[in-house]
């Protein structure tokens, strides 16, 4: 009997200590809700819970505790080394899941160092671009796709224009020559323009029936804006040229002025730059007539000098 008691008296002891561990540990516990931060990183904690989302945008998400719901990163980077039940994505950024570390969901990285799995991640992993060095700053990832984006797009632009001008050779030498001659005037005519196709697309989309000419009216301005900024870099290019005492061909000046214009892009100051240069390359265009430019004199000199056989 005595022993049963004793047994009986043991085990009750045991339970005890173990209900009232878990109760301690259960009180320690920090309960928060969805958690959104700005430019500052967001730590959950070894003993907080989070039972809604985490969203920092410019920060880092440090995830030691547990997250119930989403743990998103745009520009920032994520670090699991606790518990995620559901879906973790960083842009900009990178995801970084330690052995102590669990991902119940998906784990999607866009622009960043990618996804280093030491842990578990229980559903897909889609990394997307993710080739950076892990030590590059979410705003370094940025400034290098902005300009690899920059590059590419001039070095498109560089062809179509260069067909542009195999087409139109002659109208964009009047173009380009038009720029000379007062390029402040060219400049507020830019300007006009640009106010005017935005107040005319204002008026046409308010309008039942105007809202298809939108359509058209759209394409019709980026081809005059590529037109004036392919005129522009001719222009530059021109005058470079004429510095070093040097005569090039019009895509060698093109080619030159689409490098410098390029590089003015990759700058906050130089897209000012490039957007006045614009302004001038458009109202050069619209000076010009589309480089049509006023009748030869030719014909004038035939008008006002009639031959002998006209009098007859």
């Amino acid at each position: 009997m005595k022993t049963r008691y004793l047994r009986s008296l043991v085990l009750l002891t045991i339970i005890l200590v173990i209900l009232s561990a878990s109760a301690a540990w259960g009180n320690s516990l920090n309960y928060k809700g969805d958690i959104v931060s700005f430019f500052k990183g967001v730590t959950v904690g070894n003993e907080t819970v989070v039972r809604g989302s985490v969203v920092s945008i410019f920060g880092d998400v440090d995830v030691v505790g547990a997250v119930e719901g989403d743990v998103v990163a745009i520009f920032g980077r994520v670090k699991v080394a606790g518990a995620v039940n559901r879906d973790v994505v960083s842009i900009f950024g990178g995801i970084t899941v330690t052995p102590r570390g669990t991902i119940e969901g998906n784990a999607t990285a866009v622009f960043g160092h990618g996804i280093v799995n030491d842990g578990t991640i229980r559903r897909d992993t889609v990394n997307i671009l993710g080739f950076f060095s892990p030590g590059m700053s979410p705003i370094s990832i940025l400034f290098i796709l902005l300009l690899l984006l920059t590059v590419v797009k001039e070095a498109f632009v560089f062809v179509m224009s260069v067909i542009a001008i195999v087409i139109f050779p002659d109208r964009f030498e009047r173009m380009t020559e038009d720029i000379k001659e007062d390029p402040g005037k060219k400049a507020v005519i830019g300007i006009l323009l640009y106010i005017g196709t935005f107040i005319l697309g204002v008026i046409l989309i308010m309008t039942v029936i105007g809202a298809p000419i939108v359509v058209l009216l759209v394409p019709s301005f980026l081809v005059l804006e590529f037109t004036g900024a392919t005129v522009v870099k001719i222009y530059v290019g021109r005058k470079l040229a004429a510095s070093l005492n040097k005569q090039w061909t019009v895509i060698m000046e093109l080619l030159l002025g689409t490098v410098i214009y390029t590089l003015l892009e990759l700058l906050i100051v130089g897209k000012l730059v490039t957007f006045i240069m614009k302004l001038i390359g458009v109202g050069a265009v619209i000076n010009s007539r589309l480089g049509s430019g006023p009748r030869g004199p030719l014909l004038q000199a035939e008008q006002l000098n009639p031959t002998k056989g006209d009098d007859k």
